[in-house]
């Protein structure tokens, strides 16, 4: 639900089948009241289907869909490669200050119980300064697309779509389709007006 964030679940009313949120049936979602509308089935299970067939059966709207995803995450990321770039230059001051102080030392000019304490206290903080380089570099290679996973996906939207006329007769075939692509549907209220947001794992 958009509106309230709980489950939706069908529903049904007078003959019809309904999307309801479960948070409009007292008691079933403890702490919160919601007045999201029912929304018939038939046309929100028809829009988000023909929707994945477009994408499925297009190539153009798939590819556009992932450069809109890979944008997106792009952005998203974007404060993760900041924190990197400031990361990796503190790496290289202490790395320095780290020569430096050695330096010092095999010059004469550092004692050796100075060079110890300040080499240990450096070594420390680049110690971590590294543990966060690469939980940085982990969180940012986990968002990306590899080229290998966008040739998978463009296999995988082929080998699907070549079934999508069969599917449009069995519904099971449908559900197989959608849970494989990890469909969520959004359904709320902008405007006085029913919306239906839909996203899976090729396109938002």
């Amino acid at each position: 639900c958009g509106l309230c964030s709980s489950v939706v679940v069908g529903t049904p009313v007078n003959g019809y089948l309904y999307y309801r949120c479960l948070a409009l049936k007292k008691g079933k979602v403890i702490g919160v009241t919601c007045h999201a509308p029912h929304f018939r089935l038939e046309p929100v299970e028809e829009i988000v289907w023909n929707w994945l067939k477009m994408l499925l059966s297009n190539p153009q709207a798939l590819q556009e869909g992932l450069d809109a995803r890979i944008a997106e995450t792009e952005q998203q990321i974007n404060p993760f490669r900041e924190r990197l770039t400031v990361i990796e230059s503190l790496m290289e001051q202490n790395t320095n200050e780290l020569d430096r102080a050695l330096e010092l030392y095999l010059s004469g000019q550092f004692p050796k119980e100075m060079l110890m304490s300040r080499k240990n206290e450096l070594e420390t903080t680049l110690q971590s300064l590294e543990h966060e380089r690469l939980r940085l570099i982990e969180a940012i290679e986990d968002q990306i697309l590899s080229p290998q996973q966008i040739e998978s996906i463009y296999e995988f939207a082929a080998k699907i779509g070549d079934t999508l006329e069969e599917a449009d007769q069995d519904f099971n075939h449908r559900r197989a389709i959608v849970d494989a692509l990890d469909v969520r549907v959004i359904l709320t209220v902008e405007d006085g007006e029913k919306v239906v947001y839909a996203q899976c794992a090729l396109d938002d």
